[in-house]
């Protein structure tokens, strides 16, 4: 098997082959997740379906619209979240990117317990291109103001999270048509108030494997496996595992910018 050299920016990358490739990957997933010593009946299991609708102006300004849903599949309580997403990406550099955007949503915390949530945030997206694979790294500050639908009941907090992705092709690359690739990343949370807002789920850490489709330019499908840690602080403060079976429906529409 060839070793194959790849280089960005005066940084020389060798590999082995896909296997090396791949292993790669893997390592980063499992040393990026967290020692999860908890209870079997701590675990909670979640689906999500993320539905993204992006617009190009022209090659450097996108306009991003998200929908999202997640529920909880073998925990009491009836966990249901709706968000809606609206969010500006604007290419700086080559490799640098800006964004800012807003989030709505409604969350059923648990039985008879509901909130509400708007967010604003800005953030930094750094994108490296190593031969076939394509590295990303995310950072954001967000600003996220929460009530219980009581008119003064407000509460604020502000947090930083950062995740760092690799994506790779399986044969082809990752702009053909038609073409299967792999996705690892790992994600952390940090707020910086003092206190993070009263929600059953208050993410630290989530890591992601999964496997994507593009069709062609306009059409991209992808399967996440999520692993995460989280407070639950509704009441007593604990950390609780959640796994997320995540399926995400990518539509672009000026195929004329591939």
């Amino acid at each position: 098997m060839n070793t194959v050299f790849y280089q960005i920016r005066g940084l020389t990358i060798s590999t082995n082959g896909k296997i090396t490739i791949l292993a790669t990957c893997l390592f980063f997933f499992l040393t990026l997740r967290p020692t999860f010593a908890q209870e079997e009946s701590l675990l909670t299991t979640q689906s999500r379906a993320d539905v993204q609708l992006a617009y190009f102006f022209n090659t450097n300004l996108r306009l991003n619209n998200y929908v999202r849903y997640i529920w909880n599949i073998n925990e009491e309580g009836d966990y249901i979240r709706q968000d809606y997403q609206l969010a500006i990406d604007y290419n700086i550099h080559s490799i640098y990117n800006i964004e800012a955007g807003t989030l709505l949503s409604h969350v059923k915390q648990d039985i008879g317990f509901s909130s509400f949530e708007y967010r604003f945030y800005t953030g930094l997206i750094i994108q490296l291109l190593s031969g076939r694979i394509n590295i990303t790294n995310r950072s954001r500050l967000e600003y996220r103001n929460q009530n219980f639908y009581k008119p003064k009941d407000w509460a604020e907090s502000t947090r930083i999270r950062n995740r760092l992705q690799i994506k790779f092709p399986f044969r082809k690359t990752l702009g053909s048509d038609k073409a299967f690739y792999g996705i690892v990343d790992g994600e952390i949370f940090y707020p910086v108030s003092q206190k993070d807002l009263t929600e059953r789920y208050a993410n630290t850490f989530n890591a992601r494997i999964g496997l994507g489709y593009r069709r062609d330019f306009n059409w991209r499908y992808t399967f996440y496996y999520v692993i995460g840690q989280a407070k639950n602080n509704l009441d007593a403060e604990f950390e609780t595992t959640r796994q997320v079976f995540n399926f995400q429906l990518i539509y672009f529409f000026d195929k004329n910018l591939d």
